[in-house]
């Protein structure tokens, strides 16, 4: 049995039955809000909106899907369609305000012009076809790098490129505050369906959800106050007591006092035979695919970091109830996966300690982050996200294939911005795995993540095939890299036998004391200023005779502070 698909929920219920947990909660019959009803933010809301505030004009938080359409468009219906769909959703037709020092979300009456989604429609066709594809990826940037002004209705943008008389590009782009991934498939969905039945006179239109986002934030105010979240917050004062909160990965440079959302996005697909090996390993572990991609994440960030505690966040959906399987809105949680790896443990023992974390987790997974911030205590950090820097989210693929009566494909979207240090999207597909990884580039450089991903795959190998390895005897330089640091060393020069580095230095300072003995190589100084070996020794003899007046004796090891 593979672990993907609808059978993960599955799995993870008869873990949680065999260790007498009883799942997570289930929100049944939300009630409506009274009309006139002031809708407060959700915990994850006022999140977003406070970094908003803090820097406006920021990208990080928009929510982008981008598809191929083959197949005849017709732009009146699919504007038809796309008011339809406007209409049918709250959560698109919501805007923020402060009254009285407060911010509440309020939802524009699907007759206000103001909440209209205008399609935007561009020509592409002028574009030569050996430009086509990168003028497709740049459209797609462009609108996931446009921000949104939370102020004003709609937070949704959707955009039209017309490629040919039958070929279009059609990208949704939303704000997270008011969606999720899950969201931007019904929005398309709906756009797709609405076109469709207009086309062929069908009579039928989007059925409206049960209750509405505003609904879910109501009553997720009151689960708040209930014995339930009490509960919740007790186990994740358990759960995160003594984090630390911080993974300090090797970085390229320093990380910045404050986070930027600097980013890059490289992409990846796995090989055929290691999918077959996880998805065996799936098999005879009763591990989800997510449990193994975590495990192998895990492990190699804590072989990176030097550590054995290791916190790694996943969006957890809370759309547990049937009614919430069809709302527009931000029904997701970050939720802190923190697994102990102490002791060396082999890699079968790693796996098996993760899959403990994710069953636990899961359990309590409607405290909304922020709440578990609050619970813990965890001090705020304006260079870093509190409790977790890399997230991993496993995902199927969005909207493809025959849709409507038009043949879709899906397009990636390349982004500009990075919420965390790392996090790594992986998506399942009739085609295979292909991943993501979004990265700070105030942090990595694009070759650091390109090592980084072949190490993430060698882990997951190791992990499927060679399960008694342990953790401090993970290979993870490889082949490649060794047959570089190989040629680095490589010099072909024989160094002097029997002197010592400062004798060397004084020797070349007699012989050529102009000779550059450094040179400033940095980018903002390419040809900066140089230091001779003639000063070079100078300044040598100058600390050598301090360092006596001190008291240093020879042999003695003197201790150097070396600062950037």
């Amino acid at each position: 049995m593979s672990a993907t698909g609808p059978d993960r929920e599955r799995l993870i219920r008869e873990l949680m039955a065999r260790r007498g947990l009883t799942g997570r909660a289930q929100p049944t019959g939300i009630p409506h809000r009274a009309p006139g009803s002031r809708v407060p933010l959700s915990p994850m809301q006022e999140g977003m909106w406070f970094l908003d505030q803090l820097q406006p004009g920021n990208s990080a938080y928009v929510l982008s899907q981008a598809v191929q359409v083959t197949g005849r468009l017709d732009l009146v219906a699919l504007q038809s369609a796309l008011d339809e769909v406007v209409a049918a959703h709250d959560a698109l037709r919501t805007t923020f305000v402060q009254r009285d020092g407060e911010v509440e979300q309020v939802v524009l009456p699907a007759t206000d012009p103001a909440a209209r989604c205008q399609l935007a429609v561009e020509d592409l066709t002028t574009v030569a076809p050996a430009a086509r594809e990168a003028a497709v990826v740049a459209a797609v940037s462009r609108e996931s790098d446009t921000p949104f002004d939370l102020g004003r209705a709609p937070l949704l943008r959707v955009r039209l490129g017309r490629l040919d008389d039958d070929e279009h590009l059609l990208v949704v782009a939303m704000h997270h505050i008011i969606a999720d991934e899950r969201s931007l498939d019904i929005v398309l969905t709906g756009l797709l369906d609405g076109h469709h039945r207009r086309l062929t006179g069908a009579v039928a239109s989007t059925t409206p959800p049960a209750t509405h986002f505003p609904d879910h934030v109501l009553w997720q105010r009151d689960w708040l106050a209930s014995a339930a979240a009490d509960r919740a917050r007790e186990f994740w004062s358990d759960r995160l007591a003594g984090c630390a909160g911080v993974l300090d990965l090797p970085t390229d440079r320093p990380r910045p006092a404050a986070v930027t959302f600097a980013g890059r996005t490289h992409g990846f697909a796995f090989a055929d035979d290691l999918i077959a090996s996880l998805d065996g390993l799936a098999q005879r572990t009763g591990c989800t695919r997510f449990m193994i991609l975590l495990a192998g994440l895990q492990v190699l960030l804590a072989r990176l970091a030097g550590t054995d505690d290791v916190c790694v966040a996943a969006p957890v959906t809370l759309r547990a109830d049937p009614e919430q399987q069809q709302m527009v809105g931000l029904l997701v949680n970050s939720l802190p996966l923190r697994t102990d790896l102490s002791g060396d443990p082999t890699l079968a023992e790693a796996l098996t300690r993760v899959r403990g974390t994710c069953v636990e987790s899961l359990a309590h997974a409607e405290l909304p982050f922020e709440r578990i911030v609050e619970t813990v205590r965890m001090p705020r950090d304006p260079s870093r996200n509190p409790l977790f820097q890399v997230m991993l989210v496993l995902n199927q693929a969005g909207v493809a294939g025959p849709q409507a009566g038009l043949a879709v494909r899906p397009v990636p979207v390349l982004r500009d911005t990075a919420r965390l240090d790392l996090t790594v999207a992986v998506y399942e597909s009739p085609a295979g795995l292909s991943a993501v990884v979004d990265y700070n580039t105030d942090l990595f450089d694009q070759v650091t993540i390109g090592r980084f991903v072949d190490r993430f795959q060698s882990v997951l190998r190791a992990l499927a095939t060679r399960p008694r390895l342990r953790l401090s005897a993970l290979e993870l330089v490889g082949p490649a890299e060794r047959r570089d640091l190989a040629s680095w060393n490589a010099t072909g020069r024989a160094y002097p036998g029997g002197l010592g580095l400062h004798e060397l230095v004084s020797a070349r300072a007699a012989a050529d004391p102009d000779a550059p003995a450094l040179l400033d190589v940095s980018p903002d100084e390419p040809e900066g200023p140089a230091l001779t070996y003639g000063r070079l020794d100078a300044d040598a003899d100058r600390l050598a005779a301090h360092l006596r007046r001190c008291g240093v004796r020879p042999d003695q090891p003197v201790g150097l502070a070396l600062a950037a």
